[in-house]
């Protein structure tokens, strides 16, 4: 009976294990997702940001 208890954990051990190491690695991927769209947003803001013309904040007069 002992040897059969025993199989029986090692076979839930192990399915738990493979279960936290699918998480794990559906975590890391979703982490690359959103690192991936930060970069990406980051890049596109500053590709599309141009300089535009405005009042001078200090005017000189001699």
């Amino acid at each position: 009976a002992g040897i059969i208890t025993g199989s029986k954990e090692a076979g839930l051990n192990r399915a738990h294990r493979e279960e936290r190491v699918r998480e794990r690695i559906r975590l890391e991927d979703e982490l690359r997702d959103v690192k991936a769209r930060r970069d990406a947003r980051g890049a596109m803001r500053t590709r599309t940001w141009t300089p535009r013309p405005s009042l001078p904040l200090v005017a000189f007069s001699f």
